[in-house]
Order: structure tokens, then C-alpha cells, then sequence
């Protein structure tokens, strides 16, 4: 309901703008404004209100409950599992802790710690890939960690699992995970700033990912923390992936190191 509600508040201001009574132009220029701009913009109204609403619908509508999987066309062997199991464990090893990510049972990726001088949990942040895998439909870091690329495609081999793609995923985590550091992890909350989605949206702008929405991003935020949350508190743990039916759940805590 939150959705439709925000929807309805951005159409409504819209619609304001165009329907205030011309005795109050001075107080508020309204209709006469936005004719204006558009004009002077070569534009017309319905294309403004068309742009808008699409800049609406974005934000607050989620495109991936009927989308395709971006990776539908390759063989198997080089899609992401539709359903798999994670398992996060937590261990110390001379003066650091360390995580591993097994997938399924199997190790995936190398072990990693904080790369902090304090203990922020941000060696856990495989759950940010699993999150995007799960949500989006994309993580080059989770492929590359499970020799799942596309190398049947040369051309989508290179632009979406190589180099600049991952580092691409890892600075959308590391961009999130520094805002999120100022907002108690977004623990209790709902909304993620505008700026911040725009961001990640842009980073990833001449990838497939791109298909998403600004509130497909924001789902997969949230989603991703809310589980991170969990496997922090519990030093690790299993957590369940489907992406067929787009759920992430953090399933129960892991034996600790």
C-alpha cells in the first residue's frame, strides 16, 4: 500500500500544477509555470506529464515481478541458480575474523575480512551480491565466484562478467554500505534516498541491470540488510535464495570459528 500511496501523491502534486484557478497565479504560478517551462523547453504539457510519470513509476513501481531473467538465454551452466542455499561462517585466524561463503556446500570466492581498522561486519557483505542475484537477477560477483559466466557470448562474457562490471557491483556495495552506516544499517527503514538509488542506477547504466527500476534497486537494499543484519548479529548462518520467487531469508545461524 505504501507504493501506490507514494504513486498517488506524485500524480496528485502533478495534477496540482496544472489545475490551480488563475486568480492564484501570483501565489503560486501553477499551470502558467509549467506551460511556460515547457515551451521555452520545447516541449508540450502531455509530454511533461508523460516524462514525470514515468520518472514516478520508476521510483515506486517494481518491474521485476514480471520481467525475464537477464541471463535466460545462455545455457544452464551459465545461469545463476534459481535456488540455492548460502552458508556464511565467521572464524578467526591470527588477529583478524574472516568469512567464508560456501554455496550449496561448495566454496565460493576467497575469504574475506572487514579491510577496516574497526569491526563493521562489512566481511559479510556477500549477502549484498546474493541480495542483487536474488532480486535483480544480476551480480557479476556471485557468477565469477560460481564460474557461472556467459562465455558463450564473448561480447557479454567481457561487458557484463569482466572486470569493470564487478568493480562496478563492489562500489554500488561499498556506496550503499557507507550510507547505510549513517541510517543504523537501515535498521527500521522503509525508504531509501532518492540520490543514493540514481546513484547505483547510473553506475550500472550500460548494463543489462539497467532494465531495472529505481524501487527494484531500493527492494534489493533493503532486502540485502535486512538479512546482512541478521547474519552480523549470528556470526554467520544459511541463507535461503530463490529467484524465482525473489525471496532472500536468512534460514538459521552457522557453527562459529
Amino acid at each position: 500500500m505504501q507504493v501506490h500511496f507514494s504513486l498517488l501523491a506524485h500524480i496528485g502534486f502533478a495534477r496540482s500544477l496544472l489545475r490551480v484557478p488563475s486568480h492564484n497565479t501570483c501565489r503560486f504560478p501553477g499551470r502558467w509555470y509549467v506551460a511556460t517551462i515547457a515551451r521555452k523547453s520545447g516541449l508540450t504539457l502531455s509530454e511533461v506529464a508523460n516524462t514525470n510519470l514515468e520518472k514516478v513509476r520508476a521510483r515506486w513501481l517494481n518491474k521485476c515481478p514480471d520481467c525475464r531473467f537477464l541471463d535466460q538465454r545462455f545455457p544452464i551452466a551459465e545461469r545463476i541458480p534459481r535456488t540455492f542455499v548460502a552458508q556464511m561462517s565467521d572464524f578467526q585466524e591470527g588477529d583478524k575474523r574472516k568469512t567464508e561463503l560456501l554455496i550449496d556446500g561448495k566454496k565460493a570466492g576467497d575469504y574475506l575480512t572487514d579491510n577496516a581498522y574497526t569491526d563493521d561486519g562489512y566481511r559479510f557483505h556477500d549477502v549484498f551480491h546474493l541480495s542483487y542475484a536474488v532480486m535483480l537477477g544480476w551480480s557479476p560477483v556471485l557468477r565469477a565466484n560460481l564460474r557461472r559466466k556467459q562465455k558463450s557470448d564473448p561480447t557479454t562474457d567481457e561487458v557484463e562478467d569482466g572486470g569493470r562490471g564487478i568493480a562496478i557491483e563492489e562500489g554500488i556495495c561499498a556506496l550503499v554500505f557507507a550510507y547505510a552506516q549513517n541510517h543504523r544499517y537501515l535498521d527500521g527503514v522503509s525508504v531509501i534516498d532518492f540520490s543514493i538509488l540514481r546513484t547505483c542506477h547510473e553506475m550500472a547504466a550500460h548494463l543489462e541491470v539497467s532494465q531495472r527500476s529505481l524501487n527494484d534497486w531500493e527492494q534489493a537494499i533493503l532486502c540485502g540488510y535486512q538479512v546482512w543484519r541478521r547474519v552480523r548479529e549470528n556470526g554467520g548462518g544459511f541463507v535461503s535464495c530463490d529467484l524465482t520467487s525473489r525471496q532472500l531469508k536468512y534460514v538459521g545461524a552457522a557453527v562459529q570459528g
